[in-house]
Order: C-alpha cells, then sequence, then structure tokens
C-alpha cells in the first residue's frame, strides 16, 4: 500500500499546496513587477545527459530570448519553460512571468520537432543522393 500512500500525498501537494512551494514564476506577487530595476534570471539547458545551469541578472524590459542570449553559449534547445514546464515566448518581457523580480527558466527539447530534425538527418545520411546540389 506504500506507493499508492506516497501516490495520494504527491497529488495532494500538486493539487493544493501548489502555490505554496513555488519560488519563481506566475503567481500573485505583493511587488509590482514593473519596477524592477534589473531581474535574477536562474535558468538550467536540459541536454540528454546533463543539465547545465547558470544564474545571470538582467535589466529591466528583458526578453525571454535576451536571457537564452545571456546563457553564455549556443544550444539546440527548442522550447522555453517555467518551473512548471509551461511554455513560454521568447518575445515575452521577463516581467510578465516574474516573481518578485526573479524568474526560473528550463530550456529543453521539443520532442515534436527534435523527432522531426532527427527524421531529416537519418534520410540524409540513407540517401544522401537526394541532397545533392546539381
Amino acid at each position: 500500500m506504500f506507493p499508492v500512500d506516497n501516490a495520494l500525498k504527491r497529488a495532494h501537494a500538486v493539487l493544493f499546496e501548489k502555490d505554496k512551494n513555488k519560488s519563481f514564476g506566475f503567481g500573485d506577487s505583493k511587488r509590482e513587477e514593473a519596477t524592477c530595476e534589473n531581474f535574477q534570471v536562474y535558468m538550467a539547458c536540459k541536454g540528454y545527459l546533463d543539465t547545465d545551469k547558470r544564474h545571470v541578472q538582467l535589466e529591466k524590459g528583458s526578453t525571454v530570448g535576451d536571457a537564452r542570449a545571456a546563457f553564455g553559449r549556443p544550444m539546440r534547445q527548442q522550447k522555453v519553460t517555467d518551473e512548471d514546464a509551461y511554455r513560454i515566448s521568447e518575445k515575452d518581457p521577463i516581467a510578465k512571468h516574474s516573481r518578485d523580480c526573479r524568474i526560473s527558466l528550463v530550456f529543453a527539447y521539443d520532442k515534436n520537432e527534435e523527432k522531426e530534425t532527427l527524421k531529416e538527418e537519418y534520410r540524409r545520411f540513407v540517401h544522401p543522393e537526394d541532397y545533392e546540389v546539381k
């Protein structure tokens, strides 16, 4: 019965205690985000084998795309999500999703987009004659 009991506790925590545990992102903020002079941005880039983490400070008016650029290296991960895995547009201002001038972003692979990319790479490998410049 232990796994069922544990599952019930986790479900209760997700349904009823979610906002209590949330540290960044959406939520009722007592501070007006428009007054933030800068934002503390905590980022994780999820790879296939490892997760690379960074912390940067960005100025007022920065976007989620600016955070990607500030990560310090190129990345193939297509989607950006908040700490609860809700997708965020790179055009959005950080203030729209932050809380108390802080935000946590996760850069991850989009399974559907990655599947299509891998299919195309496989086709190029198996049938290179179809892709030769003529």
